[in-house]
């Protein structure tokens, strides 16, 4: 079974580092096609000389009223992540199956052969995502890593989230991607071509201590993941320093950030706000 796929990326406004850290991670790890979607030509720019395919999102979900990064704790992030859904079906009818990657998403290994097997050992899967919480039975799922078949079951999953996240957008500014995908699916009661990923080989930002901690049993390793996603904290700084102590801890994974004397001094004051807060805490 030979499918061709490809890798997206969506990229609206000016963020710094993490775009372009994200997709030549994605580009040294893999050998598949990378797609960068985006609304603004100047968004791209400082992208421009990488080996990548720019596709303009034609039908935009919604007018951005800002041109720097947005934060989960922001109205216009929300907003912002309703064209991905416009960016997959754009984009799905051209090859057999698309990987959809966050750029807060590094690329630690192959992850795109991890997902080009799943899809062919199990014909019936159409959906792969990024599964995370603390209740096994009744799981959130995170769109900030997805892939989806070019089948009708996956279509029809993305308009069917494209439109109720239009719906869901007109009475409440904040919903997520991730709420209405994770709703679908419910609905659905996790149907069977709906493949959860492993959140320790695609773990999401509040499994980062697993991975920046010494070995503490001999001879016994850690699991290398696909990929790590930088979510669970909010602000492109604190992804930034996320990232740098991923890539302080892991220096085999290669990541294009280090952890700079002034990194290690945000880090510190960072432990030294939160360590204040506990102990104020203990005495309320």
């Amino acid at each position: 079974m030979n499918l061709r796929g490809a890798i997206c990326f969506l990229v609206i406004n000016h963020i710094e580092e993490l775009p372009r850290v994200s997709i030549l991670s994605a580009l040294r790890n893999s050998n598949l096609p990378v797609l960068v979607g985006y609304i603004s030509e100047r968004d791209i720019l400082p992208l421009r000389d990488l080996p990548v395919n720019f596709v303009h999102i034609r039908d935009q979900q919604s007018p951005l009223r800002s041109g720097e990064y947005s934060a989960f704790d922001e109205s216009d992030f929300y907003r912002i992540v309703m064209n991905k859904w416009e960016l997959l079906l754009q984009s799905l009818p051209q090859y057999d199956f698309l990987i959809y990657s966050d750029i807060d998403v590094i690329w630690i290994r192959n992850a795109a052969e991890e997902i080009y097997s799943i899809f062919s050992c199990n014909r019936e899967t159409d959906i792969i995502i990024q599964s995370f919480g603390e209740d096994e039975s009744n799981p959130s799922l995170c769109m900030g890593f997805v892939a989806v078949r070019n089948s009708e079951r996956a279509n029809q999953f993305l308009t069917v989230s494209q439109a109720r996240h239009k719906a869901l957008m007109v009475g409440s500014a904040r919903v997520g991607d991730d709420d209405v995908a994770t709703e679908i699916m419910r609905d659905l009661n996790y149907p069977h071509w709906l493949h959860r990923l492993s959140p320790v080989y695609f773990p999401v930002g509040n499994l980062v201590s697993l991975f920046a901690k010494r070995q503490g049993f001999p001879g016994l390793q850690s699991p290398i993941p696909f990929i790590f996603h930088l979510n669970y904290v909010v602000g492109l700084e604190n992804k930034r320093l996320m990232l740098r102590v991923i890539s302080r801890e892991n220096p085999q994974w290669l990541i294009d950030s280090r952890m700079t004397a002034l990194w290690r001094l945000k880090l510190l004051l960072k432990k030294l706000k939160f360590s204040l807060g506990t102990f104020r805490r203990g005495f309320l």
